[in-house]
């Protein structure tokens, strides 16, 4: 049977298959190059299969990852056959969540330790359940106490018995000889929940949890990074506010500029957390776990008016922002609201070490604080626990310092 039969054979017994593939596509809002892509990318990958009855026997998981990566290279599949590699690997990381419902999983250097992992498991529910900590705090901690642990172990089962004192101070000292100040301290208060966590079991003595070292970081010592009014001027000029895309990200970034607000509250804005007539914008779930109720700005509820009217898609998401690309109409997450402020500071063509959206929290501070608000109007507003944290944030308050700086005394005569 010649090759062209046997591809259209191929594709005859798969038309089930790839068509619930092509109206998943559909439902996503891709192109239809982009459908064309995927679906003659995906079925390269089914006739390599149906060639390979021993692969049946696999999991899809496994599959991919050895088309991808073995097959491909020396592939002879000839026409229509898709081989670019960028191409198949995205139509594929999209066929598997359509088929298993769920997204592939990164092939892994190590394999998992499961009784490490298992500890990891009770350790996050410690954190959750009983110590109430945010997602995010959840993460990094549970980030640094597992690399701690394979550090230690390896591949070997998990005793905590045998873990020293010495191998706390020798990490701290080896693995974060690099990182600043502050890195030093959350890996050490990472360390130091997870040592709370073991004396919680009863593990380990009281005293055991203060062998961690905390690192010097005089955090009231340096100066915080603030912009001033032109460069905000530059910033928010940079938005392209004839596009939808430029007024959902105009009004996320007057959110950061007028209000403080972080990144994460941002993109957990929901409709239903603004209260048009008394001109009020709740806050919820909070990093500090307390719901604030601040006043809108006219500028900033304008902004939000008119993406609301002439950007946002029609979705039944309840939050504000939302995705205007691939796939359409969800929320954004935390990150995808930081990628939007980087892409307007690189517009703006400012320093390339200015990556975060924490400038932009310091600077309303900052110039609330110069307009008069006391620090603990500030602290309320910013939803700090801590008046420290709050007075951190207002060291730079440009009048004030002039008044405080008293002329050079002339002499007299």
């Amino acid at each position: 049977m010649k090759r062209n039969q046997k591809q259209k054979k191929s594709r005859n017994n798969f038309n089930s298959t790839v068509s619930v593939f092509v109206m998943y596509l559909q439902k996503r809002g891709h192109s239809k190059s982009t459908i064309s892509a995927y679906e003659h990318a995906v079925l390269h990958y089914l006739h390599w299969i149906d060639s390979n009855p021993s692969k049946k026997r696999k999991s899809k998981a496994d599959n991919i990852d050895d088309f991808l990566y073995n097959h491909l290279p020396i592939c002879k599949c000839g026409k229509p056959y898709y081989k670019s590699l960028k191409t198949l690997r995205a139509a594929l990381h999209q066929y598997y969540i359509c088929t298993e419902g769920e997204k592939k999983s990164k092939p892994k250097k190590n394999i998992d330790n499961f009784s490490i992992e298992k500890e990891l498991a009770d350790f996050i529910s410690y954190l959750k359940e009983l110590q109430g900590l945010s997602d995010n705090t959840c993460i990094y901690r549970l980030r640094n106490v597992r690399n701690f642990l394979y550090t230690i172990f390896d591949q070997n089962s998990l005793n905590v018995e045998q873990i020293k004192k010495a191998d706390f101070l020798h990490y701290i000292s080896t693995y974060t000889r690099h990182c600043t100040a502050g890195t030093k301290n959350v890996i050490a208060y990472s360390l130091r929940s997870y040592l709370k966590y073991l004396q919680f079991k009863g593990v380990i003595k009281a005293d055991f949890v203060r062998i961690v070292p905390s690192v010097p970081n005089w955090k009231l010592s340096r100066v915080p990074d603030i912009f001033s009014p032109e460069q905000i001027r530059i910033f928010l000029n940079t938005f392209d506010r004839t596009t939808p895309v430029g007024r959902r990200d105009f009004a996320m970034a007057l959110s950061m500029v007028d209000l403080g607000l972080r990144a994460s509250e941002v993109a957990r804005i929901g409709l239903h957390d603004i209260d048009w007539r008394q001109s009020i914008l709740y806050i919820k779930n909070t990093k500090s776990k307390r719901d604030r109720i601040l006043p809108l700005p006219r500028r900033l509820g304008k902004a939000i008016v008119q993406y609301i009217k002439r950007g946002r898609l029609s979705t039944t998401t309840k939050e504000l922002f939302i995705r205007h690309s691939v796939p359409f109409g969800i929320s954004l997450n935390t990150e995808q609201v930081r990628g939007a402020m980087r892409r307007a500071y690189t517009r703006a063509e400012f320093s390339n070490s200015i990556t975060g959206t924490h400038i932009l929290r310091h600077t309303a501070a900052s110039r609330m604080h110069q307009n008069g608000a006391t620090i603990k109007e500030l602290a309320d507003v910013l939803g700090h626990k801590s008046i420290d944290t709050t007075i951190f944030y207002t060291k730079i308050n440009i009048p004030v310092l002039r008044n405080v700086s008293l002329p050079w005394p002339e002499v007299k005569k």
